[in-house]
């Protein structure tokens, strides 16, 4: 099957390591358990200019490529990587592709040419990820922001949604919500036993 995997809270763990680094600069004690909204400047009393600096200061500093990644999610993909095909889909700004390129080449290698960089969170260019997910025929996408799961989900795709603090309101008959990655590999092998059963009774 052909599998879309969000980067930032499914791959990496993003909000705490820019927390992190924006509660050092700043003085500021934020949290992701707090946020509401994947937007910080939404979800605390802060800015979207200042979280773009902070954004703007991690990228000169390398910052990028350190970022740890999510609980069992390398192992998740090498393991997925082996039967279904992979593309990871971004909203990451433009700015942060050669550090999440580098990210990739370090931690899952070969991987590079099966990212995609979607419709970005700062300045609305691109394509938004449903629209790259019906261009690559993406039959599965797992995600952790409320506004592209619900996209994928009203437009027939599977979504696994990783659970958020800030995607706790969202539902649809299409998103399956799920801890981890365990869960998730739960979820692709039973949809991917029932699409079995239904070639075969076709």
């Amino acid at each position: 099957m052909k599998i879309g995997i969000d980067i930032d809270e499914v791959v990496t763990d993003t909000f705490s390591e820019v927390l992190k680094f924006h509660n050092l600069k700043k003085g500021t004690s934020f949290k992701k358990e707090e946020m509401h909204d994947y937007r910080m400047w939404a979800s605390f009393p802060c800015t979207r200019e200042e979280i773009e600096k902070s954004l703007s200061e991690m990228i000169s500093e390398g910052h990028i490529e350190k970022y740890l990644p999510i609980e069992e999610s390398l192992e998740s993909i090498n393991l997925l990587r082996k039967n279904h095909e992979l593309f990871f889909i971004t909203a990451r700004p433009e700015n942060h592709k050669e550090q999440t390129f580098n990210w990739f080449d370090k931690n899952i290698p070969s991987l590079r040419d099966k990212i995609f960089f979607s419709e970005d969170h700062f300045n609305g260019k691109g394509n938004a990820k449903f629209k790259i997910c019906q261009e690559k025929d993406i039959k599965i996408m797992l995600e952790d922001s409320p506004n592209d799961a619900l996209q994928c989900a009203q437009i027939g795709i599977k979504v696994i949604l990783f659970d958020k603090p800030w995607n706790k309101s969202i539902s649809h008959r299409n998103i399956t919500r799920v801890s981890g990655w365990k869960e998730a590999l739960g979820v692709i092998d039973s949809i991917k036993k029932k699409q079995n059963r239904i070639y075969l009774a076709l």
